[in-house]
C-alpha cells in the first residue's frame, strides 16, 4: 500500500508540478510568485499531462491498439519531454517561499477554509458512494484495465464491437476514463477505486486550487481576502445544488466524470489564464497556455471539445483584438485547433 502510495504521489504530484514549473518558464508565466505559482505549476502540469494523454491516445483507439500501447507511448513521450524541458530551463527547484502569516488571527482563517474545504473531501472520499451513469464511464476505465482494449467492449452485454456505436461514439474523442484507467495501470490500483474514491478528493483539492488562483488575481494577493474568497466559493458550491447541471451538482457529487472536471476545474483555469493574459500583456506566448487547456477540454468530454474550443477562441481572439497584434491573428485558430481537430473527427465515426 505504501508502495501504490508513493506511486501516486510521484503519478499526479510531483510530474506534473515540474512539468507545470518547466513550461511555465517557458512561457513565462507565474514566475517569482512563491507559493502561488508552485501551485500554478502543478495544476497547469496536469493539464499538460492530460493534453499530452489527449494527444497519443485517440489515434490508438481509432486503430484499434491495445490499451498497453497509449500507456508506454503516453509514458515514453511525457519522461523524454520533461526531461528535456528541465534541461532546457533548469527548474530543478521549483519550489517557492511559504506565505508568511504575520497576523495570529490569519490562522483561523485559513483553518477555517480547510475544515469547509476538508469536510468536502471527507465525505467524497470515506462517505458517499454515487455510481449513476458508471455502464457508460467507470466501465471504460475497466474494460482497459481489465481486458487491454480500448471501447471495443459492449458496456450493456459485454460483447466484442467491431465499430464503435451509441455513447461510445462521443467518448472516443474525448477517453478521459481511460486516464484514470492508466493511473490504475502506473500504481496497481483499480480504476473503479481510483474514480470513487481515491481521485475525486485529489480533484477537488485541484478546483479549490484554481478557486485560489482566482481569489489572487481578483484580490491582488491579499491573503485573508482569497481565503474568504475560497471559504465562501466552497460554500456557495456546497450549498447550492438543486440541479443534476449546477456546478455544485457537478463537483461535489460526480467529479469523476469528464463533464465534470470539464466544469468544476478547466472553465475556471481557462478564466484564470485569460485573466493573466489580459494582465501581462507585453506576454505573447499565452496561446500556448490556452492551447493546451482546449486540448485538456477536448480530453474531458464532447462539451468540452465544443465549449472549451469556444472560450479559447475567445480569449485568444480578445488578446489580439484588445491588444492590436493583428501579427499574431495566426495564434488564434491555432489556440482552438484542438476542438476542431476532435470536433472533425467525432463528426466522421458518429
Amino acid at each position: 500500500m505504501i508502495i501504490k502510495l508513493v506511486l501516486l504521489l510521484l503519478v499526479v504530484g510531483v510530474i506534473p508540478l515540474y512539468y507545470g514549473a518547466a513550461v511555465s518558464k517557458g512561457l513565462n508565466i507565474y514566475q517569482d510568485r512563491g507559493a502561488t505559482g508552485v501551485l500554478f505549476y502543478f495544476l497547469f502540469g496536469s493539464v499538460c499531462l492530460w493534453g499530452i494523454f489527449q494527444v497519443v491516445t485517440v489515434p490508438l483507439i481509432l486503430l484499434k491498439q491495445p490499451f498497453t500501447h497509449a500507456v508506454w507511448l503516453w509514458g515514453i513521450v511525457t519522461v523524454v519531454l520533461l526531461m528535456t524541458l528541465l534541461t532546457i530551463y533548469r527548474t530543478f527547484w521549483p519550489f517557492g517561499k511559504p506565505h508568511k502569516i504575520k497576523i495570529s488571527w490569519q490562522w483561523l482563517l485559513v483553518i477555517l477554509m480547510l475544515c469547509i474545504i476538508g469536510f468536502q473531501v471527507y465525505q467524497y472520499v470515506f462517505k458517499m458512494h454515487i455510481d449513476d451513469d458508471d455502464s457508460r464511464f467507470v466501465v471504460t476505465a475497466v474494460e482497459a484495465y481489465e481486458k487491454n482494449t480500448m471501447m471495443l467492449i459492449h458496456p450493456t452485454n459485454g460483447e466484442l464491437m467491431d465499430t464503435f456505436i451509441g455513447e461510445r461514439v462521443k467518448d472516443v474523442p474525448s477517453p478521459w476514463m481511460l486516464y484514470i484507467a492508466l493511473i490504475g495501470k502506473l500504481v496497481s490500483i483499480h480504476p473503479t477505486i481510483l474514480a470513487h474514491t481515491v481521485m475525486p478528493g485529489i480533484w477537488l483539492l485541484m478546483v479549490y486550487g484554481v478557486f485560489w488562483l482566482l481569489g489572487d488575481y481578483f484580490f491582488k494577493q491579499d491573503f485573508v481576502k482569497t481565503c474568504l474568497f475560497v471559504s465562501f466559493t466552497a460554500l456557495v458550491i456546497q450549498y447550492y445544488g438543486g440541479h443534476p447541471w449546477t456546478q455544485g451538482s457537478f463537483t461535489l457529487v460526480r467529479i469523476w466524470q469528464g463533464k465534470a472536471m470539464f466544469a468544476a476545474l478547466l472553465i475556471p483555469f481557462l478564466l484564470l489564464i485569460f485573466l493573466n493574459m489580459m494582465q501581462q500583456k507585453e506576454n505573447t506566448k499565452y496561446w500556448v497556455a490556452l492551447l493546451a487547456g482546449d486540448l485538456a477540454c477536448c480530453l474531458m468530454s464532447g462539451v468540452g471539445i465544443s465549449l472549451g474550443g469556444g472560450l479559447t477562441l475567445f480569449y485568444a481572439f480578445y488578446d489580439v483584438v484588445a491588444n492590436r497584434r493583428w501579427k499574431r491573428f495566426w495564434t488564434v485558430p491555432l489556440a482552438c485547433l484542438p476542438s476542431i481537430v476532435y470536433g472533425i473527427i467525432y463528426l466522421k465515426i458518429s
